[in-house]
């Protein structure tokens, strides 16, 4: 069974790959509800503090604010930032 740093160094031998730097235009339709359970997803992984967290050992600095700001994008384009903002404040408490 692979370690986790093992795994990570083989997704970023992987994820280093030219051909996965194209930018690729996508056209997709999805509900909001996708797009706020996308958001939540990737919100809730990047903030895992674990340092087993295989996600963390994988995504740099750099990529996690792009991830990051695909996501607001994404909620801006669907117009649910707000609805998204609200859920976050009821899920905190």
């Amino acid at each position: 069974m692979s370690t986790v740093k093992e795994v990570a160094k083989m997704y970023d031998a992987v994820l280093s790959l030219r051909a996965l730097h194209t930018n690729v235009k996508l056209d997709i339709r999805v509900p909001c509800r996708m797009v706020l359970l996308l958001a939540m997803a990737v919100e809730q992984g990047l903030s895992v503090t674990d340092p087993g967290n295989l996600l963390k050992k994988i995504i740099s600095e750099e990529d996690q604010g792009k991830l990051l700001e695909l996501t607001a994008e994404m909620l801006k384009k669907a117009e649910v930032e707000d609805f998204h903002q609200k859920l976050k404040e009821m899920a905190a408490g």
